[in-house]
């Protein structure tokens, strides 16, 4: 690949998240935490 990825034109929406109340080896855990993040993501300024 020529550049990183996701490019810049690519992002749509933004969410942070801490790692601290997610248990990486549950996939549970993991789902629950993207499923959150994608509802709570913040469209982002171009």
């Amino acid at each position: 690949m020529a550049g990183p990825v996701p490019q810049a034109e690519d992002v749509v929406a933004m969410a942070v998240r801490g790692l601290v109340d997610i248990d990486l080896t549950d996939e549970r855990s993991l789902a629950a935490a993207v499923r959150d993040s994608v509802a709570s993501a913040a469209p982002v300024s171009r």
